[in-house]
């Protein structure tokens, strides 16, 4: 069994944190959908334009996992106005 995690942490433009919360509850909300992954917010809780996100994953096979964290990633890039600015992996 493999847990693997991973912490992005990133940039974007918001007006207010009830704007940046509902953003975040979007991403997390959608990216646990499509990959199976658990998302949760870990830190910057307070700054509007920055946050961090924990991604966890389970699985019998690291290279599986590391692509479904790297994919959603590369989800979150694609579909949200963000800007990764950091990226620490966890095993």
């Amino acid at each position: 069994m493999i847990l693997l995690g991973l912490e992005i942490k990133f940039m974007f433009a918001s007006d207010s944190l009830k704007d940046k919360r509902r953003i975040l509850q979007s991403m997390m909300k959608k990216v646990s959908a499509k990959y199976g992954v658990t998302v949760a917010e870990t830190g910057d809780y307070d700054l509007i334009n920055q946050a961090k996100l924990g991604i966890g994953i389970v699985s019998n096979s690291y290279s599986f996992a590391e692509k479904m964290l790297n994919k959603a990633v590369d989800f979150c890039e694609d579909h949200y106005p963000i800007e990764v600015i950091a990226q620490d992996w966890y095993e």
